[in-house]
């Protein structure tokens, strides 16, 4: 999978591809320590993202994100991506969902600021073929 130079496309990215000093390493150089996180309506920092993607990831056995929109306003520094994301977990399911993220990039490139909203999708629902 290419990587995206949009630091949100990135960060999801990372979930699936990253060992877990890699995914510490990338997600460090991409968030600003200072940043506003808010995951599924949770307030986060730093630490709590990579523990949200450990935790994430210790019950998956492999995944994959597709990239079904991505918009960025260079002059504010806001951007959005849209995703859907497989995961075949360890117990045998297979969970589709839908994320929707948007952020604003600091003077550094960094993230200063994301909302990240996730939904679980049905057999029925199928984000890549609407797109």
């Amino acid at each position: 999978m290419a990587s995206h130079t949009q630091p949100l496309t990135r960060l999801g990215e990372l979930t699936f591809q990253a060992d877990d000093e890699t995914l510490a390493l990338e997600v460090r150089a991409l968030v600003d320590p200072a940043a506003t996180l808010r995951l599924n309506g949770k307030q986060s920092d730093v630490a709590g993202c990579l523990r949200h993607v450990s935790e994430l990831r210790s019950a998956m056995d492999e995944g994959t994100i597709t990239v079904l929109d991505e918009a960025s306003d260079g002059a504010t520094g806001t951007m959005a991506t849209r995703v859907a994301v497989r995961m075949a977990m360890k117990d045998g399911s297979v969970v589709q969902g839908e994320s929707h993220l948007i952020g604003r990039l600091g003077d550094d490139g960094r993230i200063t600021k994301m909302v990240e909203t996730g939904r679980l999708l049905t057999p029925e629902d199928d984000p890549v073929e609407e797109s």
